[in-house]
């Protein structure tokens, strides 16, 4: 399958915070129970879903692993447009690098744990739908979606300060080529296909020109970033 095809189905789904969660009903066997759940994707676009122990597709979870989560832009003409869906085995994942990941994006998750028991859980690919329009609809193989790991995991948060406080200028360029003209556009996220700015008005997916797995291979996708839109 085309790498572009890949890279195009997986920046899609950058760009959505919310997805729906199907499980295996307990209280009526053998339908399916969908409900609305926030999500992220890791460095391995697996998504990280935060939930609490007495909602309804926890205790189907536990029940039964087997899931999907489907993903989509929700406007009027939805079935022109991407669909997503990952079938996958929900467990519950205790990294901190996992925490990291979903609190990059939903800070205010971290007053959840002050109320009812919520955990982390990570669902592993087992395979991928994709729709991106008439037409367009293939699957995805679980080794081909997840990719190569990136060497930079770990270095994340040290990557997006120093492009933050030493970087702004270009920072900011970013943004305002996404619509976004306040002063006080941030990186949030980093993974090997591209980056994710909050700025005044949300957060953003800003794509990279090649996909990144080495510290060196980002530096060079951020130097072409900056010498791209410094010249427009």
């Amino acid at each position: 399958m085309e790498e572009n095809k890949i890279t195009q189905a997986i920046s899609d789904c950058k760009n959505i915070e919310s997805g729906v969660l199907s499980t295996h009903s307990l209280d009526l066997e053998g339908y399916p129970f969908g409900s609305v759940t926030p999500f992220a994707l890791d460095l391995s676009q697996r998504p990280i879903i935060l939930i609490s122990e007495i909602a309804q597709h926890t205790k189907n979870l536990i029940s039964n692993p087997k899931c999907s989560l489907t993903i989509f832009k929700n406007d009027t003409n939805a079935q022109d447009n991407f669909r997503v869906t990952v079938l996958g085995d929900a467990s519950v994942s205790e990294d901190p690098l996992i925490a990291q990941k979903y609190l990059q994006f939903f800070p205010e998750a971290k007053s959840y744990f002050q109320t009812h028991n919520f955990s982390f859980y990570v669902l592993e690919p087992v395979r991928i739908r994709y729709i991106g329009g008439f037409g367009k609809i293939f699957w995805i193989e679980k080794e081909v979606w997840k990719g190569r790991s990136v060497e930079w995991q770990e270095e994340e948060q040290s990557i997006i300060s120093h492009m933050n406080e030493d970087h702004n200028d270009v920072v900011q360029l970013m943004g305002k080529s996404l619509g976004d003209s306040s002063s006080e556009v941030k990186i949030i996220a980093l993974d090997s296909f591209g980056c994710h700015l909050k700025g005044e008005n949300g957060i953003y997916y800003f794509p990279l020109d090649q996909v990144c797995l080495t510290k060196n291979q980002l530096r060079e996708a951020f130097v072409a970033i900056a010498k791209r839109l410094k010249s427009t």
